[in-house]
């Protein structure tokens, strides 16, 4: 009894892991239009720049959404062991 669990298992976990990763697709496609349009005002706050150190303070915050979301989509792939 136990020999057919031993097969029957991993396939039902590989298939969960499958849905929960096509149901989050809608929560994937919202981070990403959230940083298009965070990244379409900032193109135009950055060629809008009345200073250096405004320029130089919009880019790193840029930069540091841009990370983080570097860090975010790499910590997702090392969790489902997709790389």
């Amino acid at each position: 009894m136990l020999g057919p669990l031993a097969v029957i298992l991993p396939v039902v976990a590989v298939a969960a892991l499958s849905l929960a990763a096509s149901l989050d697709l809608e929560g994937r496609v919202h981070t990403y239009r959230e940083m298009l349009v965070f990244l379409e005002e900032q193109k135009i706050h950055l060629s809008n720049a009345a200073s250096e150190t405004a320029f130089c303070r919009l880019a790193l915050e840029t930069e540091s959404r841009l990370l983080a979301e570097t860090a975010g989509w790499y910590s997702r792939r090392t969790f489902t062991g997709v790389a």
